[in-house]
């Protein structure tokens, strides 16, 4: 099953990536300098996001997760693409008044192969209009907003039956190379120079989560995690790795909340 799920994710890229352009990948970067303009970089990312959707994947293959599904700020639709050549029914959602027109050929893609595409801030705060889902996928998604996510819960309470899945995937404040540049004196947050750089509002990363620190917050929404994963998919761990980096790659085998990525199963309480 994992292995379907990788092939449709990569035949899903593989029609995507031609609609990342240049110009798309500039503008989204205008809020944020952090992110890259150059479209090969944008394609690696998502060519290495596969391990995190894979993991998502996987709570709907052991039938935790049930249909249909809503990708939550899905960003360039990978995943929900991939999701559709499953033969699953799904939509995605996106907050479009940042990026312009630089999600129009992706989205008419999506369409065009059964996705369902609907602009919704899932931080405004306002009740759907959209028939509930059975759950919902926010990835990547916490960590770019500045507020209170009273707003984020009562859009998402709206969105999802009362009996379902609320997944959610945020960077780990804790992770290994955070703790390590604090102990340098550096920063864990975006440089100030590329917040300045960037035009208002500031899209990048406001705040990332320990896992107690994402409990209560999801406490708070009225969601309880009763299952959750840390992984990371950025670096390539090889036998190569212990050599150049061992005490990093010791403490990323052994411990897991040193790793890259927390996601949790949620479901109300």
């Amino acid at each position: 099953m994992a292995d379907d799920f990788e092939r449709a994710y990569t035949e899903a890229l593989r029609e995507v990536a031609p609609r990342i352009l240049p110009r798309h990948c500039e503008f989204v970067a205008r809020h944020n300098r952090g992110w890259s303009s150059r479209p090969e970089d944008v394609i690696r990312y998502l060519e290495l996001s596969v391990r995190r959707y894979a993991i998502a994947n996987s709570a709907i293959t052991a039938g935790r997760a049930k249909g249909p599904f809503l990708d939550i700020g899905g960003f360039w639709g990978v995943f929900s693409l991939a999701l559709r050549k499953l033969g699953h029914d799904v939509a995605i959602t996106e907050s479009l008044r940042f990026y312009g027109d630089a999600f129009d050929g992706t989205f008419d893609l999506l369409r065009s192969r059964g996705v369902v595409v609907h602009d919704v801030d899932p931080f405004s705060g306002e009740d759907s209009s959209l028939p509930a889902f059975g759950t919902g996928f926010c990835m990547a998604v916490l960590e770019h907003y500045p507020h209170s996510l009273r707003g984020f819960f009562r859009t998402v309470d709206s969105l999802i039956r009362p009996d379902g899945m609320l997944y959610i995937e945020v960077p780990n404040l804790a992770r290994w190379c955070n703790r390590m540049a604090l102990l340098h004196g550096e920063t864990v947050l975006p440089p100030s120079d590329v917040v300045f750089n960037s035009e208002t509002p500031f899209t990048g990363h406001h705040r990332e989560y320990t896992l107690r620190d994402l409990e209560r917050a999801l406490e708070a929404g009225g969601w309880s995690i009763r299952r959750h994963h840390a992984y990371s998919y950025s670096p390539c761990f090889t036998w190569k790795s212990w050599l150049v980096s061992p005490v990093w790659t010791a403490a990323e085998r052994l411990f897991p909340m040193t790793r890259e990525v927390l996601s949790t199963e949620c479901f109300r309480r």
